[in-house]
């Protein structure tokens, strides 16, 4: 069975469970919710040598046992009862890590990151594009700084985006986040080893490595003119029928991958 993982109101992954349902069928496909992985029996344990052993039964009684995964999970919300405070953040907090150690125990199983958190959101925009431009990407110029004037005048194509004062009273620093202000022309989408868009002749090479650094195999990345990257996202919108297509396509690819290794 291909699951698809993500929020209730997660239009993109919706139209990539009617796509798969309409061509394998209903059976075959599987959506489940943050909170049905809350609700579900888990087991789950890490050997010595790296081995996983792991069951995840919903409360229906289905097991979970993929051949193929669509992670879109923005986040895992704290089993009930969690308690208040500290004790809260803390079972929060593992069992995120607890659902990450499933998901990276699925390997090349998974379409979308496979990090260290179970989350599909990925780093900073920041973070992202520092990564970018070690891949060789031209990025816009970003960054975030105490104080709006150490970056002096927004260059043409970014503005400045003022956060909340920090503790201090008047003349306390002033976080400034410094971001493109250039509309997107163009985007990359990297779905498993294929990169479609008009600049993937141009760019494939470097989105491929991108997304290797940041651990995941499905990535889009949106360009303005010149071209100029101003915006990665592990959780790419998926609002057009080629994207939906391209993810589709790319599932069923790694379902008959599962299978063969099964």
């Amino acid at each position: 069975m291909i699951l698809v993982l993500a929020e209730r109101r997660d239009a993109g992954a919706r139209a990539v469970h009617d796509a798969l349902t309409r061509r394998l069928g209903a059976d075959r496909v599987g959506r489940v919710l943050p909170t049905d992985l809350v609700r579900a029996r888990w087991s789950h344990g890490v050997s010595a040598t790296g081995v996983v052993a792991s069951a995840v039964r919903l409360r229906e009684g289905r097991e979970l046992a993929p051949t193929a995964v669509l992670h879109r999970l923005v986040g895992v919300p704290a089993p009930s009862p969690a308690g208040r405070g500290r004790d809260a953040d803390y079972i929060a907090s593992e069992f995120n890590a607890l659902v990450a150690s499933w998901l990276l125990s699925l390997g090349h199983r998974v379409l979308g990151p496979t990090g260290a958190y179970a989350t599909a959101t990925g780093p900073s925009p920041l973070a992202a594009l520092a990564h970018a431009e070690d891949c060789g990407l031209p990025v816009s110029r970003r960054g975030l700084v105490t104080r709006g004037g150490l970056v002096g005048a927004a260059q043409s194509g970014e503005r400045h985006l003022t956060r909340i004062a920090w503790p201090g009273g008047i003349g306390a620093p002033v976080p400034a986040d410094v971001v493109s202000d250039r509309p997107v022309t163009s985007r990359l989408l990297v779905v498993a080893e294929r990169v479609h868009g008009p600049l993937a002749d141009r760019f494939a090479g470097a989105a491929s490595r991108l997304a290797a650094a940041l651990d995941t195999n499905l990535l889009e990345l949106s360009f303005a003119d010149g071209p100029c990257l101003v915006d990665v996202s592990t959780m790419p919108r998926l609002t057009n029928a080629g994207d939906v297509q391209a993810v589709t396509h790319a599932l069923v690819d790694l379902e008959m991958m599962g299978g063969e290794h099964a």
